[in-house]
């Protein structure tokens, strides 16, 4: 039996996760078992049922029952990934992830077998198949972060930018420099080419900007901080990278843990 830990009030429970469908909808439904007295006793529900349905092996997160910390933990735990979609009931918005499949048969299973299995019959053999802008709601959609750069080439090929000493890649548009003050972030623009980006350029770059910060992660320097427990780790143990894309970009994040510095450094190259 696999469990996770979850620090809750001071105590680390053991969670163990058990995997069924809704009754209505036949969407994946994930409850939450606690180990930590050495008997199972229910915890919480991972998951919430709402009226739109989600893709294969994707489920509505309950933050209102969980709080917004379950989906750091979601991740640092390799369970799965934000969608950048959301659910909405009453005056909560709920973001839908994408469980990795091999964790879930891992997990449970019997119980993934016949929530696939209910799935297929309700949706058809080529649910698998169906796009995510299915599942999409009305709003921002949060940047997918990941621990792994796939564009490592475009670091080979650099030059001068003016007022820097350090050389850049040559198809970085510009990045961002953010420090948290204890209430809020403070961000500073600096740009890499003398000519500006496209107005639909400019506005993808605000888009994503925007959409990161209102992600619960970036909530603040100590989420933050949470966070880096799952990004990239470097040579300095207060430094670590993430990385993200858009349309036309590929994005490098940077975040700083160390007291007394700037905290976060957001870069932008074209694709």
């Amino acid at each position: 039996m696999k469990t996770f830990e979850l620090e809750s009030y001071g105590t680390t429970h053991k969670i163990q996760l058990n995997l069924t469908a809704y009754s209505y909808g036949g969407g994946l439904a994930i409850m939450m078992t606690d180990w930590e007295s050495g008997t199972a006793e229910p915890w919480n529900s991972l998951t919430v049922n709402l009226d739109s349905v989600c893709p294969k092996d994707c489920a509505y997160i309950d933050i209102n029952n969980n709080g917004d910390e379950i989906l750091i933990w979601i991740l640092l735990n390799g369970l799965a990934e934000p969608t950048g979609h959301y659910g909405y009931s009453g005056y909560y918005r709920y973001p839908e992830y994408h469980f990795h499949p091999e964790i879930l048969q891992e997990l449970d299973p019997d119980g993934y077998s016949a929530y696939l299995q209910g799935y297929e019959k309700q949706y058809g053999t080529k649910a698998a198949e169906m796009p995510m802008e299915k599942a999409a709601c009305p709003g921002t959609g949060v940047p997918v972060l990941t621990s792994a750069c796939t564009f490592k080439e475009i670091f080979q090929e650099t030059h001068e930018v003016a007022g820097h000493t350090a050389r850049f890649p040559v198809s970085e548009i510009a990045y961002s420099r953010s420090d948290y003050d204890g209430h809020k972030w403070w961000s500073t623009w600096f740009p890499c080419r003398k000519e500006r980006p496209a107005g639909h350029l400019a506005k993808e770059i605000d888009s994503f900007h925007n959409a990161l910060f209102e992600m619960p992660e970036f909530e603040s320097l100590s989420s933050m901080k949470q966070l880096c427990r799952s990004a990239e780790a470097t040579a300095d143990s207060s430094e670590y990278n993430l990385y993200s894309g858009t349309e036309h970009f590929h994005i490098w994040l940077r975040m700083v843990t160390r007291s007394g510095d700037y905290n976060l450094y957001v870069h932008y190259f074209m694709k």
